[in-house]
């Protein structure tokens, strides 16, 4: 299979299977990362850097991947880097692809997330509070949490499946 070069770390390359080549052309060994994706540690320029290798496959092949861009594993396994398993995508549409074709959904949320600081009533009752116009402050004093944690719930960054 042929092996392009990548644009930026030039030394290295890859073939259309996913096989990424180090500098002197030995096939290298990917690191397995804790969220699923390979990664490989590339060299140059006085700088050493971890890439994820789904991006590092298509850069070999397609070039920059434009900002408001990402790279899909269409199988849905972040270890599978064929190009024929890679897309370029837009984040809406990864997000669709994970919920509906591979089923995937949050379900650590709320109580369950294993960093909840308060139940759900207690979220209800914050956001209840927020809407009388009780401060951060103050309600962070009540539920004994951060007045910070009680900003991310009034402005729907925490909690933001419960109604408003």
């Amino acid at each position: 299979m042929e092996r392009k070069h990548h644009p930026y770390w030039v030394n290295y390359s890859s073939t259309g299977d996913g096989k990424v080549f180090g500098a002197r052309g030995s096939v290298l060994t990917p690191i397995q990362h804790h969220t699923g994706y390979t990664v490989y540690t590339v060299g140059g320029y006085g700088v050493r850097k971890q890439v994820r290798g789904h991006r590092f496959v298509w850069e070999c092949h397609y070039g920059a991947i434009p900002d408001d861009k990402m790279i899909n594993h269409k199988n849905g396994d972040k270890s599978d880097n064929r190009l024929c398993n890679l897309e370029l995508v837009t984040c809406q549409e990864n997000v669709i692809h994970a919920w509906k074709v591979l089923g995937r959904e949050c379900k650590l949320r709320g109580e369950n997330s294993p960093s909840a600081k308060i139940t759900e009533e207690q979220a209800k009752q914050i956001i209840r509070l927020c809407k009388e116009g009780v401060t951060n402050k103050e309600i962070g004093e009540i539920f004994n949490i951060n007045p910070k944690h009680v900003s991310l719930i009034r402005h729907n960054r925490r909690w933001c499946h419960l109604p408003r």
